[in-house]
């Protein structure tokens, strides 16, 4: 059974405070060297490498998925040397999952794509046992580590949030500023990200002790909760945030017939005026939200192209990391291909990924789950509070997905532990090695590390390519896409942007090679379509430049410079009355056109 944080067993004298490195003080509890690094890793990932802003540079990722691999590592490690297991039901339902995904992965037609969503969803399955192992081992420690730094990027969010707001009241503009301000974004990801973050640290607060701190950590959770809860004007978070309430409160229900309110005094009554003036302002700043459609028209758009998608292999789907650019392909004749990383859906995530198969497994996880570790089964505060966010996120999932959060679905497998740890649901049982053991767990972890490590190469090579060309050393650059194609030939940036680069150096025949990798990778891209048709009007070849520009034409618009491109073909290859058709359906689409 692994051992508790016990304040206690820390005061065993200053002979215990020399075994450095296999024993470090922190306050009360004495952590050893892997406790220390996993410490360490954890600040690192929840103070950056976890959230969005941090997954636009390979270089990170490396960093994050280093990590994520070296804990991996230690689990298995730990089993060799005879640690228990912890067991639940959720171990079946969660195999069958990973099974389903990887049929998928085997009948898709992107494996590079698959081989590299696969390694990262059995490298997430197994973190749930490590977690349960760090909530039992280390409770306060693993809920500092979470809460700490998230609540720190949280409070920095809501400065930027609210500076902005008061810039609107410094122009003296007059009434009450939009909801959601064009281009505004965070370190979580776009503005309705915040609360759901918040929200699932309240649970990880309540495992905090002294009993001061876990009351400042709660507090401050509610303080900053509240304002980006309104400022986001997401109604997914604010959906996610009723149920989860709704799910806690249900087992007070019983009490309301014994609840007598307060006999009115004068500090009550200005407290209720105060709430009822914050509360009126508050509704009156996100009632546009409540009738703003054009979230619902984009989810409509993204649901209709997913289920196109899937429809190609509805029993087993079409594959793991696949989605976006199938999508795109999918997408409808002259409505823009959406370029969007998830569906918004998590049932439809998991259906187009692994189809009915990978859906039925995904549903036989969420049973079983609060079977076991439901609400009722609760124990304590901490138990039902974890099992209420988690039902919260998941209704708020059926019309938003935050799971290319790496951060965010560590803090869902947190809930999970706590929940499954709460209930009683865990059982600790020895594994019994077999000799060839050492073997086969290395080749496990080789097969999980290598694809990721790889499509982490690729990227960090393509960083420096882009870096390049903002110094304006093309020829350099497309040595270096050239690299990450050869590390990730699967990966349709990579032609994309090396047809550009190599135009630019005048390697005509590399470019029109890369472009066509590219829409063969991504046939969906209206703006890889117009490269391909750009360089081979430059090539004189009418049949690849017309046929290019009519796909581009297809998918379009996505960067609003697609049809005015398609018209200068068409007018080059004397299609004229074509390219006047475009050139006036540009003029609708881009202001710019006019000064063509």
């Amino acid at each position: 059974m692994p051992r508790t944080d016990d304040p206690a067993s820390a005061a065993s004298g200053e002979d215990a405070r020399l075994r450095f490195p296999r024993a470090i003080w922190i306050g009360h509890a004495r952590l050893n060297a892997v406790e220390l690094l996993a410490v360490i890793g954890g600040l690192a990932v929840f103070g950056n490498l976890g959230w969005d802003s941090a997954l636009w540079d390979g270089r990170l990722q490396l960093a994050l998925h280093l990590i994520g691999g070296c804990a991996l590592v230690a689990g298995i490690f730990a089993l060799l040397r005879g640690a228990s297991y912890p067991r639940s039901r959720l171990d079946l339902p969660i195999l069958a999952l990973l099974v389903a995904l990887g049929i998928a992965s085997i009948l898709g037609s992107n494996h590079g794509l698959a081989a590299r969503a696969m390694a990262a969803s059995i490298g997430f399955a197994g973190l749930l046992p490590l977690a349960v192992v760090a909530l039992r081992r280390r409770p306060v420690i693993s809920a500092l580590v979470v809460t700490m730094p998230t609540l720190a990027l949280a409070a920095s969010i809501l400065w930027q949030l609210l500076s902005r707001r008061i810039g609107w009241f410094s122009l003296g503009i007059g009434g009450l500023p939009p909801v959601r301000v064009s281009g505004e974004s965070t370190a979580f990801g776009s503005v309705a990200v915040p609360p759901f973050i918040l929200l699932g640290l309240l649970p990880l607060c309540l495992l905090v002790q002294p009993r001061w701190l876990r009351l400042v950590l709660l507090a401050g959770t509610v303080v900053l909760i509240v304002p980006l809860s309104a400022l986001s004007g997401s109604r997914s978070a604010w959906l996610a945030l009723g149920v989860a309430g709704l799910v806690y409160a249900m087992p007070y229900a019983s009490r309301l017939r014994r609840f007598r309110l307060p006999r009115p005094s004068r500090a009550w009554l200005v407290a209720a005026a105060g709430i009822v003036l914050v509360l009126a302002v508050t509704v009156a700043f996100v009632a546009p939200r409540f009738t703003a459609i054009t979230s619902l028209l984009y989810r409509e758009r993204l649901w209709t192209d997913t289920l196109t998608a899937w429809s190609a292999s509805p029993i087993t789907g079409i594959g793991p990391g696949t989605m976006p650019y199938a999508r795109q392909a999918a997408a409808a004749a002259g409505m823009g291909a959406i370029r969007q990383p998830h569906s918004h859906d998590l049932a439809l995530g998991v259906l187009g990924d692994a189809g009915l198969l990978g859906l039925a497994a995904a549903v036989a996880i969420i049973v079983v789950f609060f079977w076991v570790a439901g609400p009722w089964r609760s124990r304590t505060v901490r138990g039902r509070a974890a099992t209420s966010v988690l039902a919260g996120f998941l209704i708020a999932g059926f019309v938003e997905d935050l799971t290319f959060l790496p951060s965010f679905d560590l803090i869902v497998l947190l809930l999970a532990a706590i929940a499954i740890l709460d209930a009683r649901a865990v059982t600790w049982t020895p594994v019994r090695i077999p000799r060839a053991a050492p073997a086969l767990a290395a080749l496990v972890v080789g097969a999980l590390l290598v694809p990721v490590l790889v499509g982490d190469a690729a990227s960090v090579t393509y960083r420096l390519a882009t870096e390049d060309i903002y110094a304006g050393r093309w020829s350099s650059a497309e040595g270096w896409y050239r690299s990450a194609i050869a590390l990730d030939p699967s990966q349709p940036s990579g032609p994309k942007a090396l047809a550009v680069a190599a135009d630019m150096v005048g390697d005509r025949d590399t470019a029109i090679a890369a472009a066509r990798a590219a829409v063969r990778l991504n046939p969906g891209d209206a703006p890889s379509w117009t490269n391909l048709a750009v360089l081979c009007a430059e090539a004189g070849d009418r049949e690849c430049a017309l046929a290019a520009s009519d796909a581009s034409v297809r998918w379009s618009p996505v960067t609003h410079r697609e049809l005015i491109n398609a018209a200068l073909v068409e007018e080059q290859f004397g299609e004229a009355p074509i390219a006047d058709d475009l050139y006036r359906r540009s003029l609708l689409d881009n202001a710019y056109t006019a000064f063509v």
